[in-house]
């Protein structure tokens, strides 16, 4: 049976939640690091179960002018992609879900219902990678891997039609976001936009190959909900959006699942995951998940909604808490996608 790693630094931080005096938060961030690293040393003792890393499903939503289609794509096709549906004068968005997740998980069903609900044509793809169904370490191992297949994809793409580089966004969440970014890597940074919706944290550090960062595409946004947790608390992209200063757990996170334990199963990321140490009910856990998802509802929001939201530029850099510059004049902007402001920027949300 493939062990999460989650499954076992989160047993070990919530057993001792008095550790050392610190907070439970505070010494679940800690613990985070170790543990990972127990993980990769066991990861490396054969025998190890690996799913398939290479394996990778595209599967195309379409809607022109009100009518949907929709095809899947397997890497080793042959004949045209999609049948030829690909249209040049349609956006297209590249969906690349997170670990453990799969066709069915919130940022799919999100990143769906927000534009194709919302735009009368549009082009989505979405990338089901399978080495993200391994233990985390396995799936953060896979990622180069299956960045070359979904890379030769958007580059055939290119070969196949009238769609460039350019003209594609790359939207990914967590282990994905980190995924998009080593794609955009291999195509050095000629990828048009990018949003790194809580690019994953353990294990990762900043501007390497596999990793997200202002190099990735021409224009990368990121957005963070959960900094120094699940997510990176350092700043990825060429705008950067800090929900509530920066503070994790989010305020609505707090409130819902304080010592509330019937409520996990809303969470796709850890539905089914409970083991015989650990239950994924537990409040700070269920906290923190919650945060490290509220980037998805925040921003796919934000594309039905792109006035919603108003920004204001504060400065973070390598911490989990932002500050507002002492200056007289602050930048103000919308969070959307169509940002082109360089800089840090917080609103709140309760």
């Amino acid at each position: 049976m493939i062990r999460t790693a989650a499954a076992v630094f989160t047993a070990f931080v919530v057993a001792n939640a008095t550790f050392r005096g610190k907070t439970p938060f505070n010494q679940y961030k800690e613990m985070m690091d170790m543990y990972m690293s127990y993980e990769l040393q066991l990861f490396r003792q054969p025998p190890t179960k690996i799913i398939d890393n290479g394996k990778v499903i595209f599967v195309l939503y379409k809607k022109v002018n009100g009518v949907m289609f929709r095809s899947v794509e397997r890497k080793r096709h042959n004949g045209s992609l999609h049948k030829g549906l690909f249209d040049c004068k349609i956006p297209l968005k590249v969906g690349i879900h997170g670990w453990q997740q799969t066709m069915k998980s919130l940022f799919v069903r999100k990143m769906k219902e927000a534009y194709l609900k919302s735009m009368n044509s549009i082009q989505i793809v979405i990338v089901r990678w399978f080495g993200a169904d391994n233990n985390y370490p396995a799936a953060k191992m896979s990622i180069p891997e299956v960045a070359r297949v979904v890379y030769r994809y958007l580059k055939r793409l290119t070969e196949e039609s009238c769609i460039q580089f350019q003209d594609i966004t790359l939207i990914g969440h967590s282990l994905g976001a980190q995924l998009a970014g080593a794609i955009g890597n291999l195509a050095n940074g000629s990828i048009g936009n990018m949003v790194a919706l809580e690019p994953a944290n353990p294990t990762f550090f900043a501007e390497t190959l596999t990793s997200v960062s202002a190099v990735s595409a021409r224009w990368v946004i990121g957005v963070h909900t959960n900094p120094g947790y699940y997510g990176v608390d350092y700043n990825v992209g060429h705008v950067d959006f800090w929900i509530n200063m920066g503070e994790s757990p989010q305020p609505s996170c707090l409130r819902a699942y304080s010592g509330n334990t019937n409520t996990y199963e809303k969470f796709s990321a850890f539905r089914g995951q409970s083991t015989q140490n650990f239950h994924y009910a537990d409040p700070i856990v269920m906290q923190l998940a919650c945060s490290h998802e509220k980037a998805i509802h925040l921003f796919f929001e934000s594309v039905q909604h792109p006035l919603e939201y108003v920004s204001q530029e504060c400065i973070c850099t390598h911490t989990s808490h932002c500050v507002f510059p002492n200056h007289g004049v602050v930048s103000m902007v919308f969070f959307n996608e169509m940002i082109r402001t360089f800089g840090q920027f917080c609103f709140f949300t309760s």
